[in-house]
């Protein structure tokens, strides 16, 4: 998580010293309009909090979350006033989290070693976030802001077939809720609008898909898995999403 931090705010200051350098202004009425459309590629880097009924058991023991996922999608950009605009920005998001889990969780009952130690996550998702977006003062061609709005995401692998060994056997409910917050920093071009943003998206809904009765643990070869869904409560998200729009 760190390294995506710091790349993004390398990239931010790279661009501003680019945009510093051009001084006659570009687009100047670009903001102007009442609506316009554009397009959005990202890195959303999600992130699992567990709720276990019994947190001092080994089946409550996950020692590591990695996650790899990207995200497309398109822009609305609605003009409310000078520094307010309303957003839309339908997304397709894609991934899969690993989740390792600790030796001492591994091992049989015996003090055996066996080879469950990795879950895993997948995701597809179409997420449809409605934002209200406060833009400060333009600057040449700058112009930072914030955004704050809700977003809903709509999990396509929840209808996965959970008996295929294939498909994850953590799987999300179908529909997830989020509140988010954000900043960006637009740059005005000659012949395009460029924004880097950083947002933050908090979970309001248990994310996990409580019908374990469907899923054939023995695919898994462990009875480590029972054991581990038996005592999962329930499943947080919390998402770190870095963008590239350009409108």
């Amino acid at each position: 998580m760190l390294k995506q931090l710091l790349v993004f705010i390398l990239l931010l200051a790279a661009l501003q010293g680019m945009a510093q350098r051009v001084q006659v202004p570009n687009l100047t009425t670009f903001d102007d309009k009442k609506i316009h459309f554009g397009y959005t590629i990202g890195l959303p880097i999600r992130d699992y909090s567990f709720q276990f009924y019994d947190e001092n058991g080994l089946v409550s023991d996950v020692a590591d979350v990695t996650p790899s996922s990207a995200k497309v999608g398109l822009l609305a950009n609605i003009r409310l006033a000078e520094y307010f605009d309303f957003r839309i920005n339908p997304c397709l998001t894609f991934g899969k989290t690993n989740i390792l889990f600790s030796e001492e969780f591994t091992k049989y009952s015996n003090g055996e070693q066996n080879n469950f130690n990795k879950g895993f996550i997948n995701f597809t998702s179409i997420e449809i976030p409605f934002l209200f977006k406060y833009k400060a003062k333009r600057i040449v061609n700058q112009r930072p802001y914030l955004i704050s709005g809700v977003n809903i995401a709509y999990e396509l692998t929840s209808v996965s077939n959970p008996n295929d060994p294939k498909y994850d056997w953590i799987r999300l409910d179908r529909t997830n809720y989020f509140v988010e917050v954000g900043m960006g920093w637009d740059i005005y071009y000659q012949y395009f609008k460029f924004a880097i943003e950083l947002k933050y998206s908090l979970g309001l809904n248990n994310s996990l898909y409580n019908d374990f009765s469907k899923t054939n643990v023995n695919d898994y070869d462990s009875d480590k898995v029972g054991e581990f869904l038996g005592n999962l409560k329930s499943l947080r998200t919390q998402i770190f999403t870095i963008s590239f729009h350009f409108e």
